[in-house]
């Protein structure tokens, strides 16, 4: 399997570890868990829809995931939940109706809120976690994963440009960017 599902496993696991009086070390850790496999599978998945899939492209697609920082993809996630996004965007907003896809907002939304989670669950010891929230987020990354299956099926051309902007990122926001 991919590691995105074996992290999205583990999560699951860690959230129901302790049947009783779970420990806060596993369902911190589920959050954290659930959050990397979708930060994993939005990098993969990018990497796959830019540079192809097959074997003699792994090195480069681990190239390209390799220059996916946290910020940055929580940057480009913050920009695709925009109704007008930065100027060098424009073109492309709404001649691919940007904006009116649920499936891409939802992914967005979706990555920046685990992040936000995952921060909290990692470096805020003043507040637990419960386990209905890290069930809520291993939930959460795999309805962010299947609205990318569903984006990819129905609208691959947007996925696609997506894809782009997030490994170009932030060359996209230079000046002369048109940002």
């Amino acid at each position: 399997m991919s590691l995105h599902h074996d992290l999205l496993e583990q999560a699951g696991h860690l959230a129901i570890r302790e049947s009783k009086r779970p420990r806060q070390a596993s369902l911190c850790r589920a959050v954290s868990t659930a959050y990397y496999a979708l930060f994993h599978f939005i990098g993969e998945e990018s990497a796959r829809a830019l540079i192809g899939g097959g074997a003699p492209h792994k090195g480069l697609r681990q190239l390209a995931c390799r220059s996916l920082a946290h910020g940055k993809v929580k940057s480009v996630c913050i920009e695709f939940q925009k109704t007008t996004p930065r100027q060098s965007l424009e073109p492309f907003w709404t001649s691919m109706r940007v904006a009116a896809n649920a499936d891409l907002r939802e992914i967005c939304k979706t990555f920046a809120d685990l992040q936000q989670a995952r921060h909290a669950a990692d470096y805020d010891q003043s507040q637990s976690v419960s386990r209905a929230s890290a069930l809520d987020a291993c939930k959460q990354a795999r309805e962010a994963i299947d609205a990318w299956y569903r984006l990819k099926s129905s609208d691959p051309v947007l996925l696609h440009f997506f894809a782009t902007v997030l490994i170009l990122w932030p060359g996209l926001t230079q000046p002369g960017a048109g940002g």
